[in-house]
């Protein structure tokens, strides 16, 4: 009886391979992934090094690196606590800000989503303005949002998704009304 006749030596040797090169791959990927946290981590201070030397050039004092803060927000009437982490909590002509430093072109860019409401919560969180800076591009912006929402322009009023709920709706009506004319031909 050969090897290859004996169903269980091969489902077992295949079973071996499987475990094996999984555990390769594993060991291989862990020490990459790690590799490349190890890497992100010192672009990140270093970013921070240069962004306090910017900083500085602009005339603003360091007073914090970095800045911690909690605040409280609330769900349903019960009260949360979340803590946050800014990069800077600076001072110029006794105006105080936060800044978060990003090192990339496209997350230092206000306008990206993540970005945004990172910002916007910094704002919130803070009381007071905030600023970010890329290091990058070597561009430093202050970022204000508006205390309340101006109803007109705001989008979402329900108008457009409601129509496309309609279109939803009319194209399964649509849908099962030709169903139903075909069903017997088929």
């Amino acid at each position: 009886m050969s090897i290859l006749e004996n169903s269980s030596v091969v489902v077992g040797v295949l079973l071996g391979g499987f475990c094996l090169g999984g555990w390769c791959a594993w060991i291989l990927f862990g020490k990459r992934r790690s590799q490349r946290a190890r890497a992100r981590s010192l672009e990140g201070n270093q970013a921070e090094e240069y962004a306090a030397a910017m900083l500085q050039e602009q005339g603003f004092e360091i007073l914090e690196h970095p800045f911690a803060l909690k605040w409280t927000y609330w769900i349903d009437g019960e009260a949360h606590t979340a803590s946050l982490r800014a990069d800077f909590r600076v001072e110029r002509d006794g105006l105080d800000y936060l800044v978060e430093v990003k090192s990339t072109p496209r997350a230092g860019v206000a306008t990206l989503p993540e970005t945004r409401r990172q910002l916007l919560e910094y704002s919130r969180a803070f009381g007071g303005p905030v600023m970010l800076l890329c290091t990058e591009t070597q561009s430093l912006v202050e970022v204000s949002f508006a205390e309340e929402r101006d109803e007109e322009e705001a989008p979402g009023n329900g108008v457009k998704h409601s129509c496309w709920w309609w279109f939803g709706i009319g194209g399964w009506i649509v849908s099962l009304v030709l169903l139903s004319l075909h069903w017997t031909e088929w």
